[in-house]
């Protein structure tokens, strides 16, 4: 029988099953009848072996000299590269490839340890290890990381992305967020030492310290500073009458300030501030070309070069509120008598606030809400526009120019119902638009609703 052995072959030659030699590139005749057989295989990449034994191909030298051999014990595995760039991860058994047309090597890396380094496995490697022998942690930006081996505290860790190897090892972190974080506790329900119910809403801003103490304490601060807050608001409140509050609303922010204040060092955390209503985290430039009194400034701090890294601020921009449209308000009674019922709509949530003695200072159409939606503290109207048109993230009405919130709300005002819609259907409705804005752009404000007519 004739065989055609190409360049980057050869071929295992066998007689009644048993191997004779390796042959290499070329043409041969091997009469089948006296028992030959040519096994062709080619000589790049892992060995094929055609079912021969290994042990036994290793007893001839043309092949021993011609592969690469490497066992990969259980507590190691082989980085594997190919003409000097990676090509894979080998776990365990033996590694066999041809060193003729190009250089296989494996690396052997123990896992019986903790870290992984970059002498071990090259940080744009690690991803390709497979997900059992080893755990990827990453500390985003402002965050701490606790690390734990085998349950046991080891160090904290600071931004950065961190590998380790889990096949003898159990490892663990709890990360930790550093940044100023808010807490929100709303719609409290409260007694007066009249017992008159009362419904409270509080933030508190706040950021960790001393997470390794922290986490000795609980799995959570912001429960426990809820829990907390709760227990304090409810010892204030209940000292005082339903009209001995109102007439010093401001004080109990300021109390439950002072009061979590000095809890800081057992509590972990720095108490930034404890107020009423709602917040909202800006970016900088949200702040732009506006001028910020004394008055307006609740807490800053600064960093080590003498900026201002952290900066809380009192009612200034008006994004803490929430907009929508009063779909009808209704009025009863006479006098003393008198009981005043709204229906509003918040960004596609509908609200009742039915029968309350308080006659705040709207119409039906666009308003913000100040405090809890189901039990507002405050609501006005907003401020209309002339008809204009939107371009370029801006309404246009003549020659004035008005910003748009970042969540501005479209609705669409048909047989005096309104219907929420998006800024892409008032843009191509070709209708009419007017705009609603709660203050002056000098002083934050914005465009919170549009109304297409």
């Amino acid at each position: 029988m004739r065989y055609l052995v190409k360049e980057q072959e050869c071929g295992y030659l066998l007689k009644n099953g048993v191997l004779e030699k390796l042959l290499f590139a070329g043409k041969y005749h091997l009469p089948s009848w006296m028992g030959y057989e040519l096994k062709i295989v080619a000589m790049t990449g892992k060995v094929d072996t055609q079912d021969l034994p290994v042990s036994i191909l290793m007893k001839r030298p043309e092949f021993a000299a011609r592969v690469m051999r490497v066992q990969i014990p259980d507590d190691c595995i082989g980085i594997h590269t190919v003409n000097g760039v990676y090509k894979q991860v080998l776990i365990e058994g033996e590694a066999l490839y041809w060193n003729v047309y190009e250089t296989n090597e494996v690396r052997l890396v123990n896992v019986t340890g903790t870290r992984i380094t970059e002498d071990q496995v090259p940080l744009m490697y690690q991803n390709l290890l497979p997900a059992r022998m080893y755990k990827k942690i990453v500390i985003g930006a402002g965050e701490t990381g606790l690390l734990y081996i085998d349950g046991q505290y080891t160090e904290q860790l600071s931004t950065g992305i961190y590998s380790y190897w889990i096949y003898a090892h159990e490892v663990t972190c709890k990360i930790f967020n550093l940044k100023v974080q808010q807490l929100e506790i709303s719609g409290q329900e409260i007694l007066t030492s009249d017992k008159v119910g009362i419904r409270l809403n509080i933030l508190c801003s706040y950021k960790i310290t001393d997470p390794c103490a922290l986490v000795q304490m609980t799995e959570s601060s912001g429960k426990l500073l809820y829990t907390k807050i709760q227990l304090l608001a409810r010892e204030y409140v209940g000292q005082y009458r339903l009209d001995e509050l109102l007439a010093q609303k401001e004080a109990i922010s300021k109390c439950l300030s002072q009061q979590m204040k000095a809890l800081q060092a057992e509590y972990c955390v720095e108490i930034l501030d404890v107020g009423d209503g709602r917040g909202a985290v800006l970016s900088p430039d949200r702040l732009a070309g506006m001028t910020l009194s004394s008055g307006k400034v609740r807490y800053y701090a600064l960093n080590p070069q003498g900026e201002i890294d952290i900066l809380i601020l009192n009612d200034v921009t008006g994004d803490a509120y929430q907009y929508g449209v009063l779909t009808r308000l209704d009025e009863q009674g006479d006098g003393m008598s008198k009981f005043y019922s709204y229906e509003y709509d918040l960004g596609g949530v509908s609200y009742s606030l039915p029968g309350t003695t308080t006659r705040f200072r709207v119409n039906v159409g666009p308003i913000q809400i100040v405090g809890d939606p189901s039990n507002p503290e405050r609501m006005y109207s907003l401020t209309s526009t002339k008809a204009g048109q939107l371009a370029g993230g801006q309404f246009i009405a003549g020659n004035q120019k008005f910003t748009l919130s970042d969540n501005v709300l479209v609705y669409e005002q048909r047989d005096n119902r309104y219907y929420l819609s998006s800024l892409n259907r008032a843009e191509e409705s070709g209708k009419t638009l007017t705009a609603w804005y709660d203050k002056a752009e000098s002083e934050g404000g914005r465009i919170r609703v549009i109304v297409v007519k």
